[in-house]
């Protein structure tokens, strides 16, 4: 390749340089594009600041030497981050491929917390045209919810004994559960 621009960088490995933005002066960096060493002949990632107050530049998105990329979102308990369509779009997509085509692989969509633990997932399998909607922990239910007054409520639960619960208060309307016997056995609370 031919590069018009090389910046080079430390053999330290976790050390790095890149790009700042600045304002006239040069004295408060709004923004930086940085390369950070990750170890031999100066494989690494590539990061991306911004600053939400003055010279005060927070990592934002970093993209690993192995393609991984993480987006590190900002306090505000909004919609942290969203796609945009163009407004000639009649919809806009958001789409997951697979990377490949083995019967045992999936392609999933994981909710996932701080502890790094994953309590849900849609998924398909790349073998069926079947989506899957989980809780995979252990003990975790899956709860439908609507909104008729301005607030979110549940409206249908099922739990993790497969039992389903129709209704949107603390005392079920109808549970509908399997029992040892064929057939459904319905039960009111």
């Amino acid at each position: 390749n031919d590069y018009a621009i090389i910046i080079r960088n430390p053999s330290t490995t976790n050390q790095g340089n890149g790009i700042a933005f600045t304002n006239d002066s040069g004295a408060n960096v709004g923004g930086a594009i940085i390369h950070i060493d990750k170890g031999t002949n100066n494989i690494g990632d590539l990061a991306f600041y911004t600053s939400a107050t003055s010279n005060t530049p927070v990592e934002r998105l970093r993209i690993t030497s192995s393609g991984i990329v993480t987006c590190k979102l900002g306090s505000g308990n909004s919609d942290s981050f969203a796609i945009q369509g163009h407004a000639s779009q009649g919809r806009t997509t958001f789409k997951v491929i697979a990377g490949n085509n083995d019967t045992n692989s999936s392609t999933s969509i994981r909710l996932g917390r701080a502890d790094q633990s994953t309590p849900g997932q849609l998924y398909i399998l790349n073998d069926s045209n079947d989506l899957h909607v989980g809780a995979i922990i252990q003990g975790g239910h899956i709860h439908f919810l609507t909104n008729e007054s301005g607030s979110a409520f549940k409206k249908l639960t099922i739990r993790d004994n497969g039992t389903h619960i129709i209704g949107g208060h603390q005392f079920e309307a109808m549970a509908i559960q399997q029992t040892a016997h064929r057939g459904l056995n319905f039960t009111q609370a």
